[in-house]
């Protein structure tokens, strides 16, 4: 494997050993090596002249396009920091983000300058938008050009040394479990964290890697479009995710590699199935998590092989499971990748026995594996590192061979009837109900100091159901403690765009009028 390169360095020499060749495949655009070089060396360029230098936070909010990569790339290359923002966000949540980071300059696309105007006397900090996609804003405070004209500039960069320790984005959590935090994360752990990627999966220059996550996440960035950079592959670049056009996109991309993350697996495979399913030139799906109930069915019926990772955008990916013995130990997330070390503990830190759930903590045998920490929150870097140990959040159990499994998110965790209920395990049995599309379970305190049990269910289009139907049927295959208290159809539930359910806003919306209440009613449990 290569030595560290920044980002600018690595596009130099992949556009020198690659010109002619496609790096990125987008709807029907196809961008060389050394185009993609060469227009982030003029965007650096524009971004000299309208202020920006290096060591500047610079906010990026465009949904997945060639100019999302020309603008990262661009700030890259100068030593800047990227700072991606949710394309969701809007009103406080857009506020936090912009105003937390300190940028002076954002990159917006023309579609979400209305966001701006409602929030722009709350955003003292911001000065200039550079605008993809129109002509720059009007009527708004900040001045404002089109990214069009960072493109005329000339292609001399003005030199800029960029090191393993330099800082290269600031990435917001999802904010699933409240207010996110930026994790500051150098071009040093970009590059190991995508270099690491690349071996795991057996990257190589003949492969073609699909992804329709968004690229101001980093699934998209560290172990995607930088990968495909080093192994001098191609990136087919979805716009979005659409589970009914999935396998006609990699078709048409003929990719050979794609990538998923949260429940898209699982809306994949619950498509009707078409004849040509396993028709396509894929060898291998990274992502996770694997569901054990569905592994099998998606192994014959698409004829893939999976590959599943662990990590977080703090750690990057501490474990992985290849898939790949006779009888793979489906559920784990793997064993413990190259350059960490991983404990499972309880609450005041100490290692428990295999077997025995308890909360990951991680840590690197070599450098700029990990972030550099919270953007501006020194107690909360202190307390997700105490004891030299990253505290993940998470609870797992180890087995006896090494191989990490996931129970559930640590404040999604439930305690009912004296027992401990993983929502994440109730969820997998509630969701292959034939007439439910998808579930959350979170909990609402009671006054004995315990959790209810609140699901939340969304129907598949036109079937039905009713709780008690539900409930007869729940009996048969979850225990007693972990039924229900409270059900509530909804139509959809609230995510996240890289479909991550948003936990922190069904539990603001707690037990609500129209939520169907097992003890209100009389329903008694079988014993």
């Amino acid at each position: 494997m290569e030595k560290f390169l920044g980002i600018g360095q690595l596009l130099d020499k992949r556009a020198a050993d690659n010109r002619d060749k496609n790096f990125l495949y987008f709807k029907n655009e196809k961008i060389t090596y050394k185009e993609i070089s060469d227009i982030s060396r003029r965007v650096v360029s524009g971004y000299v002249k309208v202020g920006i230098k290096k060591g500047d936070n610079v906010c990026i909010m465009l949904p997945n396009s060639p100019e999302y990569l020309y603008a990262w790339f661009g700030l890259a290359r100068l030593g800047a920091v990227e700072v991606p923002v949710n394309a969701a966000f809007k009103g406080d949540f857009l506020r936090h983000v912009i105003d937390d980071c300190d940028a002076k300059v954002a990159i917006v696309h023309d579609q979400y300058i209305e966001r701006f105007k409602l929030i722009q006397q709350n955003l003292p900090k911001l000065e200039k938008l550079i605008v993809v996609g129109g002509e720059g804003a009007t009527n708004i405070k900040f001045t404002s050009l089109p990214f069009t004209e960072l493109l005329k500039s000339s292609e001399k960069t003005p030199e800029q040394e960029v090191g393993p320790y330099d800082v290269g984005a600031i990435m917001y959590t999802s904010g699933t479990t409240g207010n996110p935090k930026g994790v500051i994360l150098t071009q040093g752990m970009q590059w190991n964290c995508a270099s690491e990627n690349v071996k795991l999966r057996e990257l190589n220059a003949e492969d073609i890697v699909y992804s329709c996550l968004p690229l101001f996440h980093a699934n998209a960035q560290f172990l995607t479009a930088i990968p495909c950079l080093i192994a001098s592959a191609s990136y087919a670049m979805g716009e979005k995710f659409s589970p009914a056009d999935f396998w006609d996109e990699i078709r048409s991309y003929k990719a050979t590699q794609f990538n998923f993350i949260g429940a898209m697996l699982s809306l994949i495979y619950k498509m009707p199935t078409k004849e040509d399913d396993a028709k396509h030139l894929v060898r291998l799906a990274y992502g996770a998590p694997v569901s054990k109930d569905i592994y099998w069915e998606c192994r014959r019926r698409f004829n893939i092989r999976f590959l599943e990772p662990f990590g977080l955008t703090e750690s990057g990916i501490i474990a992985m499971n290849f898939y790949n013995e006779p009888n793979p130990k489906l559920g784990s997330f793997g064993k413990v990748a190259d350059g960490y070390e991983i404990r499972i503990v309880d609450n005041n830190d100490y290692e428990v026995p295999p077997g025995e759930v308890g909360e990951i903590i991680s840590r690197t045998t070599r450098p700029n594996l990990m972030m550099a920490g919270y953007y501006k929150l020194p107690e909360k870097t202190l307390d997700a590192s105490r004891n030299l140990w990253f505290h993940t959040g998470d609870y797992a159990f180890k087995d006896h061979d090494g191989y990490f499994y996931f129970v559930d998110r640590k404040k999604d965790y439930l305690r009912v009837g004296g027992e401990n209920v993983s929502s994440m395990q109730v969820e997998a049995t509630v969701n292959t109900h034939p007439h439910i599309a998808e579930s959350a379970a979170t909990g609402t305190r009671t006054e004995g100091g315990e959790d209810a049990m609140v699901l939340f269910l969304v129907l598949k289009p036109g079937k039905s159901l009713t709780p008690d139907e539900f409930m007869t049927w729940a009996e048969e295959r979850l225990p007693r403690f972990a039924m229900p208290r409270y059900i509530e159809f909804l139509e959809q539930l609230p995510k996240t765009p890289t479909e991550r359910i948003e936990k922190y806003k069904l539990k603001e919306r707690g037990v609500s009028a129209n939520a169907w209440d097992r003890v209100k009613v009389g329903y008694k449990l079988k014993r």
